[in-house]
């Protein structure tokens, strides 16, 4: 009998692929027209745009996914971030560490031993976490308990979970701006670097220590890649299927698909956890279970066509809310969008030319947002959207709404619309407590065979590295179950 993916995403994709280079026969379902989930694409009037993630870093992990002649070209980029401070302050981020801890030493007055010894305590802080969190299943009790794992121990107090990421750096790096920039990358996973382990600093190391690219081709063709390849190892990928119900019948998962009954050995669900069991699997103590858990921020993100090349932005680009903290505080209570967010601005064609026509720009704007709890969303699209162009302006000292020449918004709702997110929510669950990564959804599910989960609301997290370490885990476990099983 086949293996059922449910969902063509990015893990979709790669847990397909690695089952299929393991000889068996495998089935995704995607209820889309195309595949790629969140990692979509628009074009239009010659701009073209990410749609979704718009960060790759860990290139190497799809080294054992692609053939030669797929492999993605990248461009490693020389400059992290360009950093907007309200103070008028600009700070571009190194991409090299010796580099950055040098020119961040002298823009925020700190030490550059206090920003070596941080990242060499981030880099150290992955070689702790990385095999054991992150690329093995956290939910069964012999990947922990072995011998192997021991000597981690002794240093758990490396993890500092008691003390938050915010209190952590600016007891490093005071008052500065330094703070803003290293408390940011709680949002990588959706979370507040207010209430989220002072362990998030690990994500640090990823962009500053390894460094951040950007495919040639954008950051769809990681997707276009990955379908081509499964398809190319005999991957049947249907669209426009919908999975409505799915259940264990004998040795066997039936599932549900327009209205056909299709039978499985194994299924792996790569769509959200808490619309799979609300919509596929129809378990209400497993949806409430799910639902008590603390969704992650999602995102309002506005693209535009800009008819003219915006000389001071490079291709990632951060202005900074005056008020960080209060921002969160209002991400929380989710009852409106803040006044003076915090405004992310990805402009590929500073690198991809072919983006954007000649001497122009796509501008991908995105702010964080509360998940989707009812509210009118074009109201406070119409609200938000002159804010940030203001914002925008007065750090570019550019009139930069006279030279929109196409624009598209993307809110929570269409996010949950267009890719079953529930509520619009990008990683899933937050990780704003000491034991969320243990509290996450598992890779599989106790008491239900041949049951597998991979995708960004489950172990070990949202974000294209982490999506592909859980398609690793995915595959990994049946290698386990079917040993086991004789």
């Amino acid at each position: 009998m086949a293996i059922a993916i449910i969902g063509s995403g990015i893990s979709g994709l790669a847990v397909a692929i690695r089952l299929s280079r393991a000889g068996k026969r495998v089935f995704v379902y995607e209820s889309g027209a195309t595949y790629g989930g969140k990692m979509g694409v628009f074009e239009k009037d010659g701009y073209r745009f990410d749609m979704g993630p718009s960060l790759f870093t860990l290139p190497d992990q799809l080294s054992d996914l692609l053939d030669d002649d797929l492999k993605i070209e990248t461009i490693r980029l020389k400059t992290l971030n360009r950093n907007f401070f309200s103070d008028g302050k600009v700070f571009d981020a190194p991409a090299d560490s010796v580099a950055f801890a040098e020119e961040a030493s002298k823009a925020f007055a700190i030490d550059k031993r206090i920003l070596r010894d941080y990242l060499k305590e981030a880099k150290a802080l992955w070689e702790l976490t990385a095999p054991v969190f992150i690329y093995r299943s956290l939910h069964r009790l012999k990947d922990l308990i072995k011998w192997s794992n021991y000597h981690y121990l002794y240093r758990w107090t490396q993890l500092k979970p008691f003390t938050s990421l915010h209190r952590y750096n600016q007891r490093r790096f005071g008052n500065s701006g330094l703070v803003m920039l290293f408390d940011r990358y709680a949002t990588y996973n959706g979370s507040n670097p207010y209430l989220t382990p002072a362990t998030l600093r690990v994500i640090s190391h990823l962009e500053n220590n390894l460094g951040a690219y950007l495919p040639v081709r954008g950051m769809r063709s990681i997707v276009d890649a990955l379908y081509q390849q499964a398809i190319r190892l005999g991957v049947e990928v249907i669209f426009n299927a919908r999975v409505s119900n799915i259940v264990r019948v004998g040795e066997r998962w039936e599932l549900t698909v327009n209205d056909s009954i299709q039978g499985y050995e194994k299924v792996i669900n790569t769509i959200d956890v808490r619309t799979f069991y609300r919509e596929i699997f129809k378990n209400k103590s497993l949806l409430l279970k799910e639902s008590k858990k603390e969704l992650s921020t999602s995102a309002l993100i506005f693209y535009w066509g800009i008819d003219r090349r915006i000389e001071k932005l490079d291709v990632h680009n951060v202005f900074y809310s005056s008020n960080y903290h209060e921002e969160f505080k209002e991400l929380k209570r989710g009852t409106k969008l803040f006044d003076d967010p915090t405004v992310y601005v990805y402009n590929s064609s500073v690198v991809i030319k072919e983006d954007a026509p000649e001497n122009c720009s796509n501008l991908f704007i995105m702010i964080n947002a509360p998940t989707d709890r009812g509210p009118d969303w074009v109201s406070w699209v119409n609200q938000i959207r002159p804010i940030i162009l203001r914002k925008l302006e007065k750090a570019l000292g550019d009139e930069l709404e006279k030279w929109i020449v196409l624009e598209k918004v993307l809110t929570p709702r269409m996010i949950e619309t267009g890719t079953g997110s529930f509520g619009g929510a990008l990683y899933g669950s937050a990780s704003n407590r000491i034991d969320s990564a243990f509290k996450r959804h598992p890779n599989f599910l106790k008491g239900y065979p041949g049951l597998y989960f991979a995708g960004g609301s489950v172990h070990p997290g949202g974000g294209v590295p982490l999506c592909l370490a859980s398609a690793k885990i995915v595959e990994m476990l049946i290698n386990e179950d079917e040993k086991n099983n004789g």
